[in-house]
């Protein structure tokens, strides 16, 4: 009898211990089952999440697209000549701004100072030449036929703020460039070198805007130096804009 008590003692424990491990498999399962779920439910929700991450990529593009302003974008732009295959605008003004020459040491083309005691007496010519840009330092007018864009007394480093204009009637070209002496005024032994410069800016179709109200200027640049050991710099900006016939003319520093 006890014998047969103890089996079904036994029996009813391995019962109750096989109930306990099923409940715990189906709890189980029903965790992963529902965990899965919510990542089936997380799945679409995730691809919309990707989904609103484009959508707020494309409103970002599009907003720079409609008000960036910058060149290159079509922010600002009324038209693109080029873009459509278009030629070269019959008249085009093409305006470069001199921005500032920076010369800290106050030297010379040959390294010498300008002054012992003072700094120099920096003067500017410039020519923006259309016609033979890209040929060697002076291009195609004398030096000696620029025009005066600055004089300064006892300023190595001026900030200039001088804009030269250069009209294009009928004609066409691919290159502008603004040519640019500095020299040290000295009454008594004439005027000393400082340096050359040649900032030369591509003048393609896309660069071309359509008029002065929408035209915006390239990033400052620095100009090309010839040979001096002033270590002198000059830093300049360009733009390019249709105009009427009526307004084309030849020449002009603004």
């Amino acid at each position: 009898m006890n014998v047969i008590i103890a089996e079904l003692l036994v029996g009813l424990l391995y019962l109750s211990l096989v109930r306990t491990q099923r409940f715990g498999d189906d709890q189980s399962s029903f965790r992963l089952t529902g965990t899965n779920f919510n990542r089936g439910n997380r799945g679409p929700s995730r691809d919309d999440a990707g989904d609103d991450s484009s959508f707020r990529i494309t409103d970002y593009n599009s907003g720079n697209r409609g008000g960036s302003g910058s060149r290159g974008s079509s922010g600002g732009r009324r038209d693109t000549f080029g873009s459509r295959g278009q030629q070269f605008p019959d008249y085009v003004r093409i305006e470069v701004d001199v921005q500032r020459l920076d010369n800290p040491q106050g030297k010379l083309a040959t390294g010498k100072s300008c002054d012992v005691f003072n700094a120099c007496d920096t003067r500017l010519s410039a020519f923006l030449d259309l016609v033979n840009p890209l040929s060697p330092f002076p291009g195609s007018v004398p030096v000696s036929k620029w025009a005066t864009i600055f004089n300064g007394n006892n300023v190595n480093s001026p900030t200039v703020g001088k804009v030269i204009t250069q009209d294009l009637c009928g004609g066409s070209t691919s290159n502008a460039n603004l040519r640019v002496r500095a020299v040290d005024v000295d009454s008594l032994s004439g005027n000393d070198e400082i340096a050359h410069f040649d900032c030369i800016f591509p003048v393609s179709l896309d660069l071309i805007d359509t008029d002065a109200l929408v035209a915006r200027w390239t990033s400052p640049k620095e100009c090309q130096s010839g040979p001096s050991k002033s270590g002198a710099r000059l830093f300049t900006r360009m733009r390019a804009y249709q105009i009427p016939s009526t307004s084309c003319r030849v020449d002009k520093t603004g």
